[in-house]
């Protein structure tokens, strides 16, 4: 039994450095790109992704993608100072972006598992395909996440920042959203400590 995990874990390794090997990075004028999207797997995600408590989680179950699995367990982490849960807290936004990937495409041409606004294809110079791939995707939302924790510092201001954009989030405030998201965090299993 042993001998089958240890196969399996080196396999995923082996896949992960091969994803990072062939990965195609744009020019020097991406380096903002390339700051944001950490998407682009490096080697200190790989190396720490066997002793990685998100390879455990049986909440990951929930996705049907693997990619999306995958998006989590290397990504997720990256939240890990600013909510308690990442992967409980990554879980619940795809809950209500589009009920764990079973909604692939938003009325309004948002894409994928986390429904990315189509903004970020030219402002980061993305291809719809390259957004749509669930690991690029979730990794994608994570960092904008990382990003709007680290500007806003509250959850209820990342939620809606997340939701309708920094520049419409002060605005009309979005209460189902919210109110749909603690739903989710509860089917998920994700809890926020309140301090």
């Amino acid at each position: 039994m042993r001998g089958v995990w240890l196969g399996s874990l080196i396999g995923v390794c082996l896949w992960l450095l091969f994803f990072v090997l062939s990965l195609r990075f744009c020019d020097v004028g991406c380096k903002r790109h390339n700051e944001l999207v950490s998407a682009r797997v490096s080697l200190d995600d790989i190396l720490v992704f066997e002793g990685s408590n998100f390879l455990l989680d049986e909440r990951l179950v929930l996705l049907r993608s693997e990619r999306a699995r995958e998006g989590i367990v290397v990504c997720g982490k990256r939240l890990a100072g600013y909510v308690e849960d990442p992967v409980g807290f990554v879980l619940a936004l795809a809950c209500v972006e589009s009920d764990l990937g079973r909604l692939r495409n938003g009325r309004d041409g948002e894409i994928g598992l986390m429904q990315l606004s189509p903004y970020w294809l030219d402002r980061y110079g993305f291809s719809r395909e390259e957004l749509a791939d669930d690991l690029v995707n979730v990794c994608f939302a994570v960092d904008l996440l990382r990003e709007y924790f680290e500007r806003y510092g509250d959850v209820f201001l990342v939620l809606r920042a997340y939701n309708k954009g920094e520049v419409r989030m002060w605005g009309n405030h979005n209460e189902l959203y919210v109110r749909r998201f603690f739903d989710c965090a509860e089917r998920v299993g994700w809890q926020r400590r309140l301090e």
